[in-house]
């Protein structure tokens, strides 16, 4: 079953697919090369994203929200789950959202290599988007220590 990590970003500065698979490919320690579907490129609009990791049966796909009103439908969830659960600083800086790249992956394909290409990957994007990594697990400041 896939699972979703999203990472609520407070800027909207733009952050290309081409720069996740570089942060990717210099993650990888697994034998083989990572590819991707689309081949990444400068789009500063993209959406969508997949990674394929060699010996992992699944992709990993990236998905890129920036319109206001899908942004704002996931922000919503985000402060709903569980009720009141959120401290307000964490909670004011997921109203503050911009943009969110959500991760679909299914952690039971994914083996040791690929869960530290997806910290390394998932630190990247929160660092240079200012921004927080929500799962089901919790809620991750840029550094992926635990907030919530």
């Amino acid at each position: 079953m896939s699972q979703f990590h999203n990472i609520f970003c407070r800027s909207d500065a733009p952050l290309t697919a081409s720069q996740i698979a570089e942060s990717a490919d210099e993650s990888w320690y697994g034998d083989g090369d990572p590819s991707f579907t689309p081949p990444p490129g400068d789009d500063l609009a993209w959406r969508r994203l997949e990674m394929r990791l060699p010996g992992i049966r699944r992709p990993i796909i990236f998905l890129r929200d920036a319109g206001s009103a899908e942004t704002r439908f996931y922000v919503d969830a985000a402060l709903e789950e569980p009720p009141g659960a959120l401290p307000p600083e964490v909670a004011d800086q997921i109203r503050a959202t911009r943009q969110i790249i959500g991760i679909e992956l299914w952690p039971e394909t994914l083996d040791d290599d690929a869960w530290e290409l997806l910290d390394i990957v998932q630190a990247f994007i929160a660092r240079t988007l200012d921004g927080l990594l929500v799962t089901e697990d919790g809620v991750y400041d840029a550094g992926l220590q635990p907030l919530v």
